[in-house]
């Protein structure tokens, strides 16, 4: 389920993207069996390369990443067992450095705040070793 942060799904070069930034973070909640995963999103900063970090259920997972404006890229997060917990209501939040709005840096109308558009959003379940 999405939560706060996200703007409508919008139509872009054949896609269906939405767009963060309209609060200060944007919210994803899930519900996942128990264990370790990786965390992997296709995203594009809007207007200029944005720096965002993943939190999950409120921990920072590691080091920002630079999400750049030239089109969409891959960007991986890896989340330990102990922060996935019993996997119930785990919460992810895109963090980002800033947003931009469109109407202030170019001759659209658009008054909306933006970070990073997202396409997709996919969790894979690491394997125990």
């Amino acid at each position: 389920f999405i939560g706060w942060g996200w703007h409508y799904p919008e139509p872009v070069g054949g896609l269906t993207l939405r767009w963060s930034g309209a609060y200060p973070q944007t919210l994803i909640y899930v519900d996942l069996p128990p264990g370790a995963y990786t965390v992997e999103l296709a995203a594009q900063a809007y207007w200029e390369p944005r720096q965002l970090r993943l939190e999950v259920n409120g921990t920072p997972l590691g080091d920002r990443v630079t999400v750049t404006d030239d089109g969409l890229h891959e960007y991986r997060f890896d989340i330990p067992a102990d922060v996935i917990g019993g996997g119930k209501g785990v919460t992810l939040a895109l963090d980002y450095d800033a947003v931009v709005v469109p109407a202030e840096v170019t001759q659209s109308e658009d008054t909306r705040k933006l970070a990073v558009a997202v396409d997709w959003i996919r969790f894979t379940q690491q394997m125990e070793q």
